[in-house]
C-alpha cells in the first residue's frame, strides 16, 4: 500500500478560536493538522483585530516555521513538517493564547495492513460523513484512515484534506485537518470520526481507505443536513475478479455509481451491460478510466458521464477487475438500501428514494489486478 505524499496549503476559515483578552480575540481556522510520514507543508490562518499582536512559540524540532513567528492582526503562519521514519508523533504550537497541534503518522508501524475501503464520501456544504471503526480484537490497534478526492474537487484526484471532529473525545472548538491520520483504538472499542460541518464551503466528494494493525471493521454514514436523511455504507473488504450489479432504471429511477482507484497507477475498469433478457447491450470495449487514487461518481443512465443505454430499463452491469499492471491488491464493492444518496457528478434528482440494486462479487483467488472500489446508490430522476 503506497502512502501518498505531497504539500498542503490550507486556508479554510471555520468559526471558532480562543480569546486572549476582551480587546484582542484571536481565532484559528483549525485546532491542528495531521501529516503522512512523508511530511509536507502546512499553514494555519490567524484572525485578530487590527493592532492585536501575536507570536508563535513551542514548535518542535521536526516542524520548521517558514514564515515570521510574529505578526499583528490577520495573518497566515506557514510551516514545514520533516519526514518521519519512527513512530507516531504530535506536538502543540502556541499561537497567541491559542493552541495548534501538528501530528504525523508513523513511518514504521509493525503489522500495518490494508483492511478495506469506502468508495464514496461527501463532506462540507450540506453534507457530513461519519466514520465508525470498531476494534474486534482483545488487544489495542492503530487505525490509519486516509481520504482520496475526485477530479471535481479543488485539489483534484489524490489526497483529500477534510476538517474532522471526534465526538467521543473532549469536544474541540475547531476541527483537525487531515488527508490521513493514525488513531489508537482500544480492545472492543469504537472510534468515530465526523467530517465537520462547513456550510459555506463547496461540497467535496471522494473515497476513504482503512489500514490497521489489528482486526478492525466499520462503516460510514452519509448525512444530508438540510433534509436530515442518511445512507449507510459498510467498509468493503472483499476481493473478486468481477462484480455484477443488478439495476432497475424504470419508474423514474436511475442508479448512482461511485468507483475509486486504490492504486497509484492509472487503470481502466472494463464494463459489460446486459438487459433483462441477458443480451449484451453495451458497446465493445466499454470501460471506466480512473487516474491513480482517482474517484468518479455518476448516474448510470447519465448521457455524458454514464451509460445512456441503461435508461428506462432493467438489467445488469458487470465491472471486471483490471488485470496485469503490478501486484495483486484489493477490490471492493458495496451496496446497501438507502433513504437518500450522496451527491454525484450530475444532478439527476433531488428527491429521496429507496435503492433497488445489489452487487454480487464473482470471487476468484489469486488473479493479478489493480485496486478499485465501488459504491452503487439508487437515485430518482
Amino acid at each position: 500500500m503506497h502512502v501518498r505524499q505531497g504539500a498542503f496549503a490550507l486556508a479554510i476559515v471555520i468559526c471558532g478560536g480562543m480569546t486572549a483578552s476582551a480587546q484582542c480575540p484571536y481565532g484559528l481556522n483549525a485546532s491542528g493538522q495531521a501529516f503522512t510520514p512523508a511530511g509536507g507543508n502546512g499553514s494555519v490562518v490567524i484572525t485578530a483585530p487590527p493592532g492585536c499582536a501575536w507570536n508563535v512559540t513551542g514548535a518542535p524540532g521536526w516542524v520548521t516555521l517558514t514564515s515570521s513567528a510574529t505578526g499583528s492582526g490577520n495573518g497566515t503562519l506557514t510551516y514545514q513538517v520533516a519526514a518521519n521514519a519512527a513512530g507516531d508523533r504530535s506536538s502543540p504550537i502556541a499561537i497567541a493564547d491559542a493552541s495548534f497541534r501538528v501530528e504525523q503518522e508513523a513511518g514504521t508501524l509493525p503489522g500495518l495492513a490494508f483492511i478495506g475501503s469506502m468508495a464514496h464520501l461527501a463532506a462540507e456544504e450540506n453534507w457530513t460523513t461519519a466514520f465508525t471503526i470498531v476494534n474486534k480484537d482483545t488487544i489495542s490497534a492503530i487505525a490509519r484512515l486516509s481520504f482520496s478526492g475526485d477530479v471535481i474537487d479543488p485539489g483534484g484526484d489524490g489526497a483529500l484534506t477534510l476538517p474532522l471532529a471526534f465526538p467521543l473525545q473532549t469536544p474541540a472548538a475547531l476541527p483537525v485537518l487531515a488527508a490521513s491520520l493514525d488513531r489508537a483504538v482500544a480492545p472492543n472499542a469504537s472510534l468515530i470520526i465526523d467530517t465537520a460541518v462547513a456550510p459555506a464551503l463547496p461540497v467535496l466528494v471522494g473515497s476513504a481507505q482503512l489500514m490497521a494493525t489489528g482486526g478492525l471493521d466499520g462503516f460510514a454514514i452519509f448525512h444530508q443536513i438540510a433534509t436530515k436523511q442518511e445512507a449507510v455504507a459498510p467498509l468493503e473488504t472483499r476481493s473478486a475478479r468481477s462484480y455484477l450489479l443488478a439495476f432497475d432504471n424504470t419508474g423514474g429511477l436511475t442508479l448512482g455509481v461511485a468507483v475509486a482507484n486504490l492504486s497509484v497507477e492509472t487503470t481502466s475498469i472494463p464494463v459489460i451491460i446486459r438487459n433483462d433478457t441477458g443480451a449484451v447491450i453495451s458497446e465493445p470495449g466499454a470501460a471506466i478510466s480512473l487516474a491513480g487514487n482517482g474517484h468518479r461518481s455518476f448516474g448510470l443512465a447519465d448521457p455524458v458521464l454514464g451509460f445512456p443505454v441503461t435508461a428506462d430499463i432493467r438489467g445488469t452491469i458487470e465491472f471486471d477487475t483490471p488485470r496485469g499492471a503490478g501486484s495483486a491488491c484489493w477490490v471492493s464493492a458495496s451496496r446497501r438500501q438507502i433513504t437518500h444518496s450522496p451527491p454525484f457528478r450530475q444532478s439527476l434528482m433531488s428527491e429521496p428514494t429507496a435503492a433497488r440494486s445489489r452487487i454480487s462479487p464473482r470471487e476468484t483467488a489469486g488473479r493479478p489486478h489493480l485496486c478499485w472500489s465501488m459504491l452503487a446508490l439508487a437515485r430518482r430522476k
